[in-house]
């Protein structure tokens, strides 16, 4: 029996790995959008067919670059499915326009009123992102993208201007008529398309690709168009969301955003076509009409209590001079300006109700904002929160601190012990400060009820009366709980003795501090002291 004869098969054609490299091979700014998306990320959208239709890149940032995609495309205005001509399914993989005209209530076939596609108008279903102008001696006219890389039938991408031809019972757009070839220009063609047309026959189209933006211009009301040229950038910033109005004669101004370093703004630039393109010079000096603030700004505190500073602060009752202080961060924070306005609260959600101290106003410089005014008066023992508003600039959103972030707590001056003992004639209590040294001054009081009878109106009467038990002023020098001795009044030597030296009472420790006079407060129970031992 012969032995059977090996085959051998070459794989290479099936082999899947480097498939994402190879298409790269066809894409100028592959390397690019790696960089800017991530491998990952481009790849996936490869992948399920999501095509980028808009990338706003944040150099100072990059994480909050933008970008945005599409997959495939819904139905036209929610309405019942209706079959685009010439497009692979009843959505299509582009985008389908209608015109109509608005009629009233009407929904007859060509009004806007009515759902599903109006009875003409219906743009081809590989286009993406259209734009519509109108409002020149030519009516309306429309530029997208369009191509078979759209519709999914090949690959190519181009930018294209459609007239819109009416007629007496309503109209449909045009041949294309090509602007650019943009297949190797980026992935997914270009972005930020737009679309002008002044009071005679002048059509203005911009968009965005790799090279910049682009501008074109037709003198004949979109028939035939001089040829695309790129718009000079400005020295510093870029020009993000452009926007396009035609002047006439070739001219137009462009508004768009730019940081030339003090901060996103708005800017127009008047141009000239024939101008661009026969000098393609540095833009002129930009005319800046608004001002975008940054959304990236935050306001960070510390407060200050005599030498200790933090985001949080422990404090003893009775202390004063508290403050707060803050700064503005974010990218145009070293430029910051307006004000910083400081409040304390006893509510961690800040509500004005819960102002215990309101800081005032302090202006801000370069980013970092004046002192708060410092707390006069004493605070009780508790928790307070400090919080921080910032007023903005044209640079910088208003912000303010997160309330809870930054805690001063407040503890009492003066801790006392739960138990008493008594003789005949003292108390002794156990009592600590916060702060030493200190002088604090001890009083014992108790409730006597009397029964009172009236022979007048035969009811009986019972009086409350306070009776102080003892009293005294002892100054703590160190730290640590102490036990203080505090003498009987007679009144005092009476009533313990009438309760067989057993009773709940109240004591109060006064003690004086920066802030004033603080006052410690609870209920004891004194019990007889054991008798030493000889």
């Amino acid at each position: 029996m012969s032995e059977a004869k090996t085959r051998e098969f070459d794989l290479d054609a099936i082999r899947t790995d480097g498939w994402f490299e190879r298409i790269g091979e066809g894409i100028g700014s592959f390397q690019a959008l790696c960089e800017i998306v991530g491998e990952r990320f481009f790849a996936f959208s490869i992948i399920v067919g999501a095509r980028i239709t808009a990338l706003t890149v944040d150099r100072r940032n990059p994480d909050l670059s933008l970008v945005d995609f599409v997959v495939g495309v819904g139905d036209n205005f929610g309405g019942p499915p209706a079959a685009l001509p010439g497009c692979l399914n009843k959505e299509g993989t582009g985008y389908g326009v209608s015109v109509g005209k608005v009629d009233g209530a009407s929904k007859a076939a060509g009004t806007l009123n009515s759902k599903g596609l109006p009875g003409y108008g219906l743009l081809a279903c590989s286009a993406l992102a259209p734009v519509l102008a109108s409002g020149g001696q030519d009516g309306i006219g429309v530029v997208e993208e369009e191509g078979e890389g759209i519709d999914g039938a090949g690959s190519q991408i181009t930018v294209d201007y459609r007239p819109f031809d009416a007629t007496a019972t309503g109209g449909t757009f045009g041949a294309p008529v090509q602007l650019a070839d943009v297949t190797h220009v980026s992935l997914g063609g270009v972005i930020d398309l737009d679309l002008s047309e002044d009071s005679g026959t002048g059509v203005y189209a911009t968009w965005v690709d790799e090279q910049g933006l682009v501008l074109d211009y037709s003198a004949n009301g979109g028939a035939g168009w001089e040829g695309s040229t790129v718009v000079p950038a400005p020295a510093n910033g870029g020009q993000g969301n452009p926007v396009i109005v035609g002047t006439g004669g070739g001219n137009a101004e462009i508004a768009y955003e730019s940081n030339p370093g003090t901060g996103t703004q708005v800017f127009l630039q008047p141009l000239n076509y024939a101008a661009v393109v026969a000098a393609n010079t540095p833009a002129p000096v930009l005319t800046g009409i608004a001002t975008v603030p940054s959304d990236a700004d935050t306001v960070t505190t510390r407060q200050t209590s005599g030498a200790a500073s933090g985001e949080s602060l422990t404090i003893s009752a009775g202390t004063v001079g508290e403050s707060d202080s803050a700064t503005v961060t974010g990218p145009n924070a070293s430029t910051a300006s307006g004000t910083m306005t400081y409040g304390l609260y006893s509510a961690p959600s800040c509500v004005p109700a819960s102002r215990v101290f309101s800081g005032a106003t302090a202006a801000v410089g370069g980013g970092v904002a004046g002192s708060s005014g410092a707390v006069t008066s004493a605070l009780a023992p508790g928790t307070y929160y400090w919080q921080a508003v910032y007023s903005g600039d044209a640079h910088n959103v208003p912000n303010a601190s997160a309330c809870g972030a930054e805690v001063l707590t407040v503890t009492p001056a003066a801790s006392i012990g739960g138990g008493a003992s008594s003789t005949g004639t003292s108390v002794t209590v156990t009592v600590s400060c916060a702060v030493t040294p200190c002088t604090v001054t001890i009083t014992i009081t108790a409730t006597e009820t009397a029964v009172v009878a009236s022979a007048a109106r035969k009811k009986v009467h019972r009086r409350r009366k306070t009776i102080t038990l003892a009293t005294g002023s002892f100054t703590i020098r160190t730290k640590g709980s102490e036990k203080l001795t505090v003498h009987l009044t007679g009144a005092g030597r009476r009533f313990l003795a009438a309760h067989h030296g057993r009773l709940s009472a109240k004591i109060v420790v006064a003690n004086k501090t920066a802030g004033g006079t603080v006052l410690t407060t609870r209920t004891i129970k004194i019990t007889p002291a054991k008798p030493k031992r000889k």
